[in-house]
């Protein structure tokens, strides 16, 4: 399998699936089921249902998870670890409480 070919910048603030079937108009107007992180430069998309099953099928890629409000926003990060995207100081924030946690504890 290979990566994807990368097409034009384009706007995931509303979550929708940029799949594009000529890499310069985005042709699905299906809501995101996934975020995409197709390599670690930090490279991503959203995929509805139906690409994601398309690019499980043919493509590599580096993460995925379920759409999150944070995702595509400026300055927000992926979090590997996490399943999700969100700001630095708040996912940083969130490993520390988690690793303080008893192990066993309610969730």
């Amino acid at each position: 399998m290979t990566g994807p070919a990368l097409g034009a910048d384009v706007d995931g603030s509303q979550h929708y699936c940029t799949y594009s079937s000529t890499l310069s108009t985005v042709t699905c107007p299906q809501p995101a089921a996934w975020h995409i992180l197709w390599n670690r430069a930090a490279d991503a998309s959203f995929a509805c249902t139906e690409h994601m099953a398309t690019v499980q099928r043919e493509l590599t890629y580096y993460d995925r998870h379920p759409p999150h409000p944070d995702c595509g926003m400026p300055g927000a990060r992926w979090s590997v670890a996490e399943k999700r995207c969100g700001y630095p100081a708040d996912l940083a924030q969130r490993a520390s409480q988690a690793a303080a946690e008893p192990v066993g504890s309610p969730s």
